[in-house]
């Protein structure tokens, strides 16, 4: 039987540069978590301190272990960008609001 994280468990976690514990607070998937922070980080390779809430998510380390691992601030403000644009290319394409264009009447910048 695999772990499955509950809401309330503490679970030791690896921030960049360090692990440290934290407290579940919302499980996402039995590979995903938002935790609280419950000690002072000492690292300078991020800006996490006590009491921040982290996304977290179940990674292979390199020498085989499974950790939780931070999932950095970029690689979800980029999903979310990714997904928004998705979704809105998808409704403006689905209410017809923007026509798409033949490719023979779209006129090719520098060409006369």
């Amino acid at each position: 039987m695999t772990y499955q994280p509950q809401i309330g468990d503490m679970a030791t976690v690896n921030l960049p540069g360090e692990v440290t514990r934290a407290e579940i607070r919302k499980v996402v998937s039995d590979k995903a978590m938002i935790a609280e922070l419950l000690t002072f980080t000492t690292a300078k390779d991020h800006a996490y301190k006590k009491g921040d809430l982290v996304p977290f998510r179940l990674k292979k380390s390199g020498l085989g272990q499974i950790i939780w691992e931070a999932i950095p601030e970029r690689e979800i403000r980029e999903s979310v960008a990714r997904t928004d644009a998705e979704r809105g290319a998808a409704l403006l394409a689905e209410d017809g609001a923007v026509p798409i264009p033949d490719c023979d009447s779209v006129a090719v910048l520098g060409s006369n």
